[in-house]
């Protein structure tokens, strides 16, 4: 089983959009300079770990052949939580350092992302017609294009 790493958030669906605001607002005393890097770093952190557990369950899947195709499934579904949850840390922390304007755009490219995610996890799994596979294939998308989501998330933090 994924570890959840201390101090994240527990999966949960998250409303945000798909492109990266330009800027972020600037924090405004030396104190909100010190959490923002802080908060910056602790992601970065649950980030590195979040990788490493994806990276030991595909290492797992790939070569327990005593595995059952419910301990695969177990596994496709336990990387998509950890990168589910993983989103969630990283849109805190951006409510907390965006300003509302740039909050609000996106929020909307979040909603639209949300619903690209929810056809690619359906399409994942549509050929296998309702089959132990088609629950694999829509957590292994899921968990894929939720991990890209967070790396792209984390580039606003970096944007001066």
């Amino acid at each position: 089983p994924v570890d959840t790493p201390p101090g994240s958030a527990g999966p949960e669906t998250v409303s945000s959009s798909e492109s990266a605001p330009t800027s972020l607002r600037k924090p405004e005393s030396s104190q909100e300079v010190s959490e923002a890097s802080d908060q910056e770093e602790a992601l970065h952190s649950r980030l590195a770990y979040a990788q490493e557990q994806t990276d030991a369950l595909q290492q797992s899947v790939l070569e327990d052949t005593a595995l059952s195709q419910a301990d695969i499934n177990s596994a496709y579904d336990e990387m998509y939580r950890l990168w589910d949850g993983l989103l969630n840390d990283v849109w805190q922390t951006l409510t907390q350092l965006l300003s509302p304007e740039e909050m609000e755009a996106l929020t909307q490219e979040e909603l639209e992302w949300i619903a690209w995610k929810e056809q690619q996890i359906a399409e994942a799994g549509a050929e296998y017609g309702g089959g132990s596979l088609q629950i694999m294939a829509q957590s292994q998308r899921g968990a894929e294009v939720t991990r890209d989501r967070v790396y792209e998330l984390m580039e606003c933090l970096e944007t001066p």
